[in-house]
């Protein structure tokens, strides 16, 4: 039997999990197992707002925001936004998952003069992602603002997938 395309019956290879999850691959197909836990692993994100659009975003010593992530999910990016940009010094931002935070050894930070951060940030047991058990309690705690302006608008964004 010769090789298989789209055209043709014949023999075809099979995508391994990591060329399904990279998408390296245009000539080799996927098991049904393979397909499904792709269309689990589609992009997700968690919009969380810790200040009022135009209120200032003020620092706290306890969690400001929480929420039970309703499901297993993975943890791929944190990212952060602020309506109105802090001045002066940055907006940094303390995530934990039962208590510990998701970071090893940083804060999530919205750099004096940006909207946006713009760092990658490791996570806990520098992992490429972190793992996030179903009914798991999620705080935020807004640790530093900007010394001039403090910033307004605050939202953090949680990206990853189901489990």
């Amino acid at each position: 039997v010769g090789d298989g395309d789209t055209d043709t019956k014949g023999k075809v290879q099979l995508a391994t999990t990591a060329e399904a999850q990279a998408k390296t691959s245009t000539t080799k197909v996927m098991t049904p197992a393979t397909t499904e836990a792709q269309i689990k692993r589609k992009t997700e994100n968690f919009t969380i707002a810790l200040s009022g659009e135009t209120a200032d975003v003020a620092a706290a010593e306890q969690s400001i925001a929480q929420f039970y992530m309703p499901y297993a999910f993975t943890i791929t990016s944190v990212k952060a936004s602020a309506y109105t940009a802090p001045a002066g010094s940055a907006i940094s931002i303390k995530i934990t998952q039962g208590g510990e935070s998701i970071f090893s050894d940083s804060l999530l930070q919205i750099p004096s003069g940006s909207a946006v951060s713009n760092a990658e940030y490791g996570f806990a047991e520098d992992a490429s992602s972190v793992n996030i058990a179903n009914g798991t309690k999620m705080d935020f705690i807004i640790e530093g603002v900007g010394s001039e302006t403090a910033g307004q608008g605050l939202k953090v964004y949680i990206l990853g997938y189901q489990q």
